[in-house]
């Protein structure tokens, strides 16, 4: 009887040992597989695997790419122009003339859409500009905002420096200071505003050959030789030097209208027996003695 129920006890066990080993295999795999179909379950309610979310994701990257294409299509191209030793005439989008001198840097869209016709300018630059007296002009340098509807004007900021010039020939112009608005001027014909110093101020118009490298009309009254050539290399940016000290001190009293360089060059050097040479980008005036 011992025997019998000794041997029943091992079976159990053992039937108990294998329940338990394979049991446990069996439950982990059904686990599994029921987690798998819940997840399954669970994207396909949110539509992740049914062909309809992939055409909601294929409409949505097209919408993309579309939104992507008209954005660029309608904001505008920037053009950006640089002068060094030249000089140059463009027309702007709206009618609008912009004469740069040299050593400046002048950037304008290909058309103004909105609001405001924008540009920015780093350097020197005269504007005529188109009347619109829905939408201002206003051209951007580093440190100030001039701002007009429709006028004719000069600008000169050069780069790397705070100081801003504008004198007006037409019209009326608005000078303020970017990052303190409050400090502005309105200008008229003939004024002349200076931003210096974090603030801005209506000043005599200046010299009588400010404007003479838009012009290319010139006043010389006993003006030593050596500001002549500043005013010249200035107004066809162009470099232009003295070969010796004792030229600077010369005094030239002439009126020249509308004529180049060259032949400008030529009347004084005539006056004072001097010769000129080239020598790549550069002017030198010599004395013939």
């Amino acid at each position: 009887m011992n025997n019998i129920m000794k041997s029943d006890d091992e079976i159990l066990e053992k039937s108990i040992h294998m329940y338990s080993t394979k049991t446990d295999r069996a439950w982990a795999a059904l686990q599994k597989d029921i987690t798998r179909d819940e997840a399954r379950k669970r994207f396909a309610n949110i539509g992740i695997l049914s062909p309809g979310f992939f055409k909601f994701a294929a409409a949505f990257i097209i919408l993309l790419a579309m939104g992507w294409v008209i954005r660029q299509w309608i904001q505008p191209q920037q053009h950006r122009v640089q002068t060094v030793w030249n000089q140059k005439m463009l027309m702007l989008p709206d009618g609008s003339t912009v004469f740069i001198n040299g050593s400046s840097k002048f950037t304008y869209p290909d058309k103004f859409p909105g609001k405001t016709r924008v540009v920015k300018l780093m350097g020197e630059a005269f504007f005529k500009i188109k009347k619109d007296s829905i939408r201002p002009f206003i051209v951007k340098t580093q440190n100030a905002n001039i701002q007009v509807f429709g006028t004719s004007f000069n600008v000169n900021a050069p780069e790397g420096q705070s100081r801003v010039e504008v004198l007006v020939k037409s019209g009326v112009v608005g000078l303020s200071m970017r990052k303190n608005p409050a400090q502005s001027l309105i200008l008229h014909p003939g004024e002349f505003g200076l931003l210096s110093n974090n603030k801005t101020s209506r000043l005599p118009a200046p010299d009588i050959n400010y404007l003479s490298w838009q012009t290319k009309i010139f006043h010389f009254r006993k003006e030593n030789l050596a500001t002549v050539v500043d005013v010249l290399r200035h107004a066809y940016a162009k470099d232009i030097e003295l070969s010796a000290d004792s030229l600077k001190q010369l005094q030239l009293t002439s009126t020249y209208e509308k004529v180049d360089l060259d032949t400008l060059l030529k009347s004084i050097c005539l006056t004072f027996h001097l010769k000129q040479e080239k020598s790549g980008n550069k002017i030198i005036l010599y004395s013939i003695n």
